[in-house]
This record gives structure tokens, C-alpha cells and sequence, in this order.
């Protein structure tokens, strides 16, 4: 399932092979391709037609299947990402084996445990709130928020990578900070995942031997040879020599090309049993393949089985995670640096800083009105 072209107009027109079908007047419009059934599998049945469109009106997002094969999704609810992502995870296509309402379950109750443990982040002067609305627009800065790819923040603000906002563990002898305590009374209240389980490959087939070379056939038969016939012949004739000695001449070739045949059919007889034992040889390897990676498949089954049970509890402790840091830094607004400080190298056109600022949600609320405010003085400037 791939996002084809997202919506840019507020009110969408939804189209088929470039024809104009109806006008939903949706706020925006995802296309996504999709496999037949897969509705009916994951959503059940529609909860409604309209117009010939099949429609599964959720809690969060609706979605409507068209008569030529293609589906819609009417985002206004979650914006664009989120009913993608949304749609993902209800059709079984997300990376989580954890339903999604659970998930989200669980990552409420960490957003909840973490509002009480926020990040402190003090607030800026007035002076120097100023200054980093003017440097904002004077482009001297460079905010996450303008990071399109938002898998590279960390990259950018390296300091982040390295765990800079995490909360540290304990030393021995001191005493632990009370988010840490909260985040791991929170973690401990569900199953620990452990060691993900393996699921072993299957052995290889095995390789059948090449069969060895074919042995040349000896080419070495005699024929008589005619002048000396001829000669024996005329011997014979005026009684020199004895009617034997043709006799013994040719016996001596007839002798000589029985042997070579033998030789030969003894030679291919030899040749096809070697074959024959490597066939036979691989056929009881591929017998005891067989047999192997039966057992291994019937022990993958109790792999699987164990491996989704661990998927859950991953799933589970990640979203309390995720959903406490998120709520533990819910009074950020905004993590800057000045372009002056990036580092000398830099990620798909962004600087890399080796350190980073803080600005709390109250402060980057006001800053981002004085900046609305600033572009557009700009922008109307009088000359």
C-alpha cells in the first residue's frame, strides 16, 4: 500500500482514469493502492454506499472504495500522515503486531506519567526571545521544525543521537532522578520483552556432485592393410607363402579390434554405474534435507509463536516509552542552532551541529506569531 498523490486542494474532487466522478467536499484525499479483500479482512464489512462507492466510516478516518479499483481516504480528522499511517496499521501492514487502539492505549498512559515528569526548559528573556525571532528571519538559524525528513533531526543535532534529552541512569551511591523512577515503574508495570527469539533458516539443498568427464573412445581399430594383402596374396599365389599366413593376418586384426571394443563398453559400463551411484548418492541427501528441514519448520512454529508474544510485549513497552517522552517533552517548543556553529560537514543539504538550544512551547507559541507577523512586514515592505 503506497500514498500515489496527496490532496492540495480543501475541497477535493476525486477522479478515475482522469475522469471527474463526484465532489465529497473532504478537507484532503489520500490515493492508496490495495489488494482485493483485504478491506473485508482487516475493517469488516462497509458501513455504507454512496454513489457506488463502498464506505467504512471509522472513528478517526473514512475511507471509501471506488467501483474502478482504487481507494480514497478522507483525512480530515488526522491529517495526511497519521490516516496513512493509520490505514497501514488497520490493514496488518504496519511494522507493530500490537493492535493499534492499544498502542494508543499505552501510549496515553505514558503521555499521562510523563506530563508529570516534564523537561525543564526555562524560558528566554524578552531580549532574547527577540533576537531569535530576528536571527528565525534573517535566516542565522536552523530549527527541527524545518527539517523536512524528521528521521535526520538527530543527525543534525547530533547531540541528540547521543542522548543528550534522555534521562541518564543512576551512578552507584546517588540518588535517581524522578523521571528515571517514574519511567521505569512505568516500563516494569507490563512484561519485559527479553532476548528477541530467532527463527533459524533452512539448511541449504544440498549440492549434487558433477558428474565426472565421459572417457574418450579409443578411435585405434585396424583395418587390413591392402598392399600388403595384395603382396600376401601374390606369396599365396606362386606358392611362396602359405595360405596361414593371411589367415593370421587378418586373425591378428580381427584380435586387435575385439579388444579395443571391450575396452570401450568396459570403460562407459564403469562410467554410467559411477553416475549412477552419485544419483543415488544425492537422493539420499535430499531425502535427509528433506527430513531436516521438516523438524526445523515444526521447531519455527514455536519460534513464531514465541516471537509474536515477544512483539507484543516490545510493542507494549515501546509505546509506554514513546508516550512518555513524549509527554515529558511536551514543554518544548523548539531545538535551534545558529548556522555559525554546524559542524564542517553536512547530511542531504542540512549543517550537522555539535550542540544544540532549547526554546519551551510558551516562548516558540509567541515566537511563531512575531515571525508570522515579521515575514509579512517584510513582504509588504514599501520602497
Amino acid at each position: 500500500m503506497e500514498l500515489t498523490s496527496p490532496a492540495q486542494n480543501s475541497a477535493r474532487t476525486l477522479l478515475v482514469a482522469g475522469q471527474q466522478v463526484q465532489d465529497y467536499g473532504v478537507q484532503s484525499v489520500l490515493h492508496i493502492t490495495w489488494k482485493p479483500g483485504m478491506l473485508e479482512k482487516h475493517l469488516g464489512p462497509p458501513t455504507g454506499i454512496q454513489d457506488g462507492w463502498d464506505i467504512w466510516d471509522k472513528e478517526d478516518y473514512i475511507l471509501y472504495r471506488g467501483p474502478h479499483g482504487f481507494l480514497d481516504a478522507d483525512t480530515t480528522k488526522r491529517g495526511p500522515e497519521e490516516t496513512l499511517k493509520a490505514i497501514h496499521w488497520d490493514l496488518g501492514q504496519s511494522e507493530h503486531t500490537l493492535p493499534r487502539r492499544e498502542w494508543e492505549a499505552y501510549q496515553q498512559q505514558g503521555i499521562t506519567c510523563g506530563n508529570q515528569h516534564k523537561f525543564p526548559v526555562p524560558s528566554m528573556s524578552p531580549e532574547d526571545l527577540k533576537q531569535f525571532v530576528l536571527d528565525y528571519c534573517n535566516g542565522h538559524i536552523l530549527c527541527d521544525h524545518q527539517i523536512q525528513d524528521t528521521s535526520l533531526v538527530g543527525m543534525v543535532f547530533l547531540p541528540l543521537l547521543m542522548g543528550a534529552l534522555d534521562i541518564p541512569d543512576p551512578k552507584e551511591g546517588e540518588k535517581p532522578d524522578p523521571a528515571w523512577v517514574a519511567q521505569k515503574a512505568l516500563l516494569d508495570s507490563v512484561s519485559d520483552p527479553g532476548p528477541e527469539p530467532i527463527i533459524s533458516l533452512l539448511p541449504p539443498d544440498p549440492e549434487k556432485p558433477e558428474y565426472p568427464p565421459q572417457p574418450p573412445v579409443r578411435e585405434d581399430f585396424q583395418e587390413p592393410d591392402p598392399k600388403q594383402v595384395h603382396i600376401i596374396e601374390d606369396d599365396i599365389r606362386y606358392g611362396v607363402a602359405p595360405q596361414e599366413r593371411l589367415d593370421n593376418y587378418l586373425e591378428v586384426i580381427r584380435l586387435h579390434n575385439v579388444e579395443v571394443e571391450y575396452h570401450c563398453k568396459q570403460v562407459l559400463v564403469d562410467w554410467e554405474a559411477e553416475k549412477a551411484a552419485i544419483d543415488k548418492a544425492h537422493e539420499a541427501a535430499l531425502v535427509e534435507h528433506r527430513k531436516a528441514c521438516r523438524k526445523q519448520e515444526i521447531a519455527n512454529k514455536g519460534v513464531k509463536r514465541r516471537h509474536r508474544e515477544w512483539s507484543l510485549k516490545r510493542d507494549r513497552q515501546e509505546a509506554l516509552r514513546k508516550g512518555f517522552t513524549q509527554g515529558r517533552m511536551s514543554n518544548l517548543g523548539t531545538i535551534f542552532e545558529h548556522l555559525d556553529k554546524a559542524a564542517p560537514r553536512g547530511i542531504n543539504g542540512y549543517p550537522m551541529f555539535l550542540s544544540f538550544r532549547l526554546v519551551n512551547k510558551s516562548d516558540w507559541d509567541r515566537a511563531r506569531k512575531a515571525i508570522g507577523r515579521e515575514l509579512e512586514h517584510r513582504r509588504n515592505m514599501e520602497l
